[in-house]
């Protein structure tokens, strides 16, 4: 390596070095609380975050911890993919993979649905029921991670956080089927003729090859519990970040309308799955 790309990969470094502590020290505190009260830990880490929203506007901090919560976010998704291999899905049978796939299609297309009733936009929808579907806030990370960014980044950042919260109440159930992410659609470029974005994002990609790769049995035992808990240790990061992002008061004017949409999308996705087994039998 010469000392003009030595340089090239110091400057960014030097300039996210505080973020990413603050944001690392976060979630290590998240991450200590969570295994006492055996609560989520990016649950935990959004409130500690947020607690320390002062952090994202300090000069040093704030290029970190912007770096955290975009760049971070995207590699934590994409080490999901060593979590499950394909044998794993198809052994569950074609009835499960199928009522899991149904089901989590539905609720999203019933949160949408609702959604779009309630006043919001299409793609808060497909973030909550998403994240009900698939039942963790693992979920809204991965999943708020393909969307694309609002117009201001704050919007979608807000819609993000009382997601976690939400499936972070309402369900503590493990995500199983993260493949859907690939199903997330690309959007054209900004009205300034931008160019548009790649079909499929550069992590979905690593995801579903690191889930190929696992699959092939290639990852060694020990490689793939580390690169679990790297990935574990990212989104939690990542979810801290986010948290110093946010203000307080911008959850003051929430309302009731986000609690019906994530209640309504919990329920009609028991509704459906009692029906599932009922019919099963």
């Amino acid at each position: 390596m010469n000392l003009s790309t030595w340089s090239g990969w110091r400057a960014p470094a030097r300039i996210n070095f505080h973020g990413i502590l603050v944001s690392v020290v976060v979630a290590v505190a998240a991450i200590s609380l969570a295994e006492h009260y055996h609560v989520s830990a990016m649950l935990f880490a959004l409130l500690l975050g947020m607690a320390m929203n002062f952090l994202s506007t300090e000069g040093r901090s704030a290029p970190g911890i912007r770096f955290s919560a975009s760049t971070l976010l995207r590699i934590g998704v994409a080490l999901l993919g060593v979590r499950i291999t394909l044998g794993q899905i198809t052994a569950l049978g074609a009835m499960p993979i199928a009522m899991v796939v149904v089901s989590v299609a539905l609720t999203i297309g019933f949160g949408i649905l609702l959604a779009r009733m309630l006043g919001y936009r299409t793609r808060f929808g497909v973030l909550t029921g998403g994240a009900v579907g698939i039942c963790g806030a693992s979920a809204a990370m991965a999943i708020a991670a393909v969307i694309p960014a609002q117009p201001e980044d704050s919007v979608k950042e807000r819609a993000t956080i009382f997601t976690v919260i939400g499936v972070s109440t309402l369900s503590t159930a493990a995500m199983v089927l993260y493949p859907t992410l690939s199903y997330r659609k690309h959007h054209v470029g900004g009205p300034g003729g931008g160019p548009k974005p790649p079909l499929l994002p550069w992590f979905v990609v690593a995801f579903a090859l690191l889930v190929a790769v696992n699959s092939a049995g290639l990852i060694p035992a020990v490689v793939q519990q580390a690169l679990q808990t790297l990935s574990t240790w990212l989104l939690v990061i990542s979810m801290a970040a986010i948290g110093m992002k946010s203000h307080l008061k911008d959850f003051a004017t929430v309302g009731f309308k986000p609690i019906v949409l994530m209640v309504s999308e919990t329920a009609f996705l028991a509704i459906l799955v009692a029906a599932f087994l009922f019919l099963a039998r």
